[in-house]
């Protein structure tokens, strides 16, 4: 499955299952079967002047897949919280989200490794995420996600699941990443956003 998804405040531009819808103060951007795998590639862009952008539901990337997903927001204030991307075991995919954002921005951003919960560890894989943020024209956040059979490590993660909290403010920048398990991310990743759904 290939799809594309282009939004500003005139035009949606859409190709494939992708689509986007307003709920309450939120974009929120729809693949309906939630799941990746195979070679499937998503790409969306959305640019406005303020913008709170979510999606449906968890994003879970299948074994044996070999997944692309491009993100690029454009914005004068911008918060986007994707919910959780589920990795299961033996899966490959490459993410890059680019935030451009002329005054403020939030993002959040949360990754598991494995199903746990059923049983599977996540002991084989090539995950690559690559978030940059972007001040004006000004790079403030490179930051890279590799997800592989020995990120668990001890000395690395320890645990299967990362979420990141991105803020920029007038061209300063913090971010803060909080290392737990699949238990407790989507509780996390909710008390932040203040997403329930």
């Amino acid at each position: 499955m290939k799809g594309s998804l282009e939004f500003d405040e005139n035009m949606i531009k859409r190709n494939g299952p992708l689509n986007i819808f307003s709920c309450n103060t939120y974009l929120v951007v729809t693949n309906p079967s939630e799941v990746l795998a195979h070679e499937d590639e998503l790409i969306v862009k959305i640019s406005g002047r303020d913008l709170k952008i979510t999606d449906q539901a968890y994003t879970k990337i299948l074994r044996k897949s070999n997944v692309k997903i491009v993100v690029e927001v454009t914005g004068d204030k911008v918060d986007y919280f994707p919910h959780p991307i589920i990795f299961y075991n033996s899966s490959r995919a490459r993410l890059y989200t680019k935030v451009v954002v002329r005054e403020r921005a939030k993002i959040i951003e949360a990754y598991i490794l494995g199903r746990k919960g059923s049983m599977e560890e996540f002991v084989e894989g090539d995950i690559l995420a690559i978030t940059e943020v972007f001040y004006g024209d000004k790079l403030l956040i490179y930051d890279v996600f590799r997800g592989d059979g020995y990120y668990k490590s001890r000395n690395i993660m320890g645990k299967e699941a990362l979420l990141t909290v991105y803020e920029v403010e007038d061209g300063e920048y913090k971010f803060n990443k909080i290392i737990t398990d699949y238990q407790n991310i989507d509780k996390t990743w909710r008390d932040l956003t203040g997403i329930y759904f």
